[in-house]
């Protein structure tokens, strides 16, 4: 068992305080409109307004990553850790949830692949997620698939390690870049559309 408090626990008490005391966006929130002097920059704060990710949602998904901590606990030691969209403040309605397991020393010695697999065979007999669609795709880091079966949320979910922690740190980056200016969050946003359009 690891001893003292994980940095993993900490990065999450952290995104808790952010989300349930409003500390995401509220300096930034009235500044905006005084951008808006263009047709274009008017149609990205639109954009941004309408669609970006709420409070809700961000507390839905640490609620997941709590789930799915406490339940893989019962079988092995680990630490799972957030990051993509809904943590580096550029997240939209209905974008996925991006978690990684960091397994204690007992598990370590699987595959990447196997241990996933060990996962999602958890998630399904605990009812979790649905059947439908959860899968494990292979790669260099291979990413497990899958739905929360109740909030219908999209969960990727990864094998964390050393060389899988600069996702996590990149999103805490952007996190505080996008709380510098206030048109940071709205323009990657725009930017991001743009590209799935494209």
């Amino acid at each position: 068992k690891r001893s003292g408090e994980s940095w993993q626990t900490k990065l999450k008490k952290k995104y808790l305080d952010l989300y349930v005391n409003d500390k995401l966006y509220t300096k930034h929130s009235d500044d905006l409109k005084r951008y808006a002097r263009d047709p274009l920059s008017n149609s990205i704060l639109d954009f941004y307004i309408k669609n970006k990710e709420t409070k809700e949602d961000k507390l839905r998904k640490l609620r997941i990553w709590e789930q799915l901590e406490n339940i893989l606990r019962e079988h092995f030691d680990c630490e799972v850790a957030g990051f993509g969209s809904t943590f580096n403040g550029f997240g939209i309605k209905g974008c996925d949830l991006d978690l990684q397991i960091f397994p204690g020393e007992e598990k370590r010695g699987s595959t990447k692949k196997k241990f996933l697999s060990k996962v999602k065979e958890i998630l399904l007999n605990n009812n979790w997620i649905l059947e439908e669609g959860a899968r494990v795709i292979p790669a260099k880091f291979p990413i497990l698939k899958c739905v929360h079966r109740q909030l219908n949320i999209p969960i990727d979910i990864g094998y964390g390690s050393g060389a899988t922690t600069t996702n996590i740190r990149d999103a805490h980056f952007l996190f505080y870049c996008s709380q510098q200016d206030p048109r940071v969050a709205p323009l990657m946003i725009a930017v991001k559309k743009w590209a799935q359009i494209g």
